[in-house]
């Protein structure tokens, strides 16, 4: 015999603010869906009879068989051995024949399929969509302890890995496909989601790590941000390379600033200087990703001064460069000429 569960129709906070209306099919419950019964005002909260036709504690599980509406869904209770229990809610009768059930609180476990678990991830890149966020996939792995035994941890373990191996290279290397130390074992990665799937994630900005074999080095399948519209903002190593400049421009002007008034000479001053890192900046070489820029230049440097440039702010100097960065070789096109 089915249980019929009705919940509320809105939920209400610590505060007392009434949350937002249940809704059992966009939260996608379905049947087959297992049901938790969290807390009542009697224990046990569930009872079914015994082989001797004893009423005792009901220990098996729960399951949705039927969602009728948005409120409400029916459930059933299932053995161990997979058969139907009959179940039903234990009751209290107290002085003046008042039944009490006490408060059953449920939670309804939805097990999302594999295309599902890629959708909602993918969702939340989307969600962000910046190139300051960079969401590292998967969400746990395995490391092992002291005493050698395996460890479960979350997926900020790997990515206060990524982080650490970023600071050791340049600003321009890619992490695409370059291995770094992380955990013995990922979970939900490359054995758990098809290459498809992977590309999916991949699409919707997500930085997805991958490892050929237990204990190998981990890498990322392509160093991605969640701003996948644009390219110089998706690729991790582009942003950082931006981000490096910007700060050593910052800090190659800063020692003059304030000290100076704005003339002539100082603007020539900054563009001077500014010149000067862009040189250096494309000179100096590092293994496998070149050079910070691949060519640099001032574009203009303007100020209000001698009645020029009033749309400014008085006291602002306006400095344009132009850079390009290097890219990532992220794909090789082979066309073979047959003769």
């Amino acid at each position: 015999m089915a249980i019929v569960v009705t919940l509320p129709q809105t939920y209400t906070d610590e505060t007392g603010t009434p949350g937002v209306v249940l809704d059992l099919l966009d939260m996608q419950v379905a049947i087959g869906d297992e049901v938790i019964a969290l807390a009542a005002g009697v224990d046990p909260i569930f009872t079914t009879k015994d082989a001797l036709d004893v009423e005792v504690a009901f220990t098996g599980k729960l399951y949705v068989t039927q969602v009728v509406s948005e409120q409400v869904f029916h459930m059933e209770g299932y053995n161990a051995d997979g058969t139907v229990a009959l179940i039903k809610i234990n009751t209290t009768v107290k002085a003046g024949a008042t039944i009490n059930v006490g408060t059953v609180t449920y939670q309804i476990v939805h097990l999302l399929s594999r295309n599902d678990q890629v959708a909602d991830v993918a969702a939340v890149a989307t969600a962000f969509g910046s190139k300051r966020v960079n969401l590292v996939w998967p969400d746990a792995g395995i490391v092992i302890d002291d005493q050698g035994n395996e460890q479960l941890v979350n997926g900020t373990f790997l990515c206060a890995a990524l982080a650490g191996a970023k600071s050791a290279y340049p600003a321009q290397q890619s992490f695409t496909n370059l291995g770094f130390p992380g955990p013995y074992k990922l979970r939900h990665s490359n054995d758990y989601f098809t290459k498809l799937q992977m590309d999916d994630l991949s699409a919707a900005g997500v930085n997805v790590v991958v490892q050929d074999a237990d204990g190998a080095q981990v890498y990322s399948r392509h160093q991605r941000t969640t701003d996948a519209a644009v390219f110089e903002n998706s690729e991790l190593s582009i942003v950082t390379a931006v981000d490096k400049v910007s700060l050593d421009l910052i800090e190659t002007i800063k020692p003059f600033m304030g000290k100076y008034n704005i003339t002539q000479n100082f603007l020539n001053l900054v563009d001077e200087m500014s010149t000067q890192y862009l040189f250096s900046a494309k000179s100096q070489q590092a293994p496998m990703c070149g050079s910070l820029i691949v060519d640099g230049k001032v574009e203009g440097i303007r100020a209000q001064f001698n009645g020029q440039n009033l749309d400014l702010a008085p006291g602002v100097i306006e400095l344009t460069i132009g850079c390009e960065f290097p890219k990532p070789a992220n794909y090789v096109n082979i066309k073979l000429l047959i003769s």
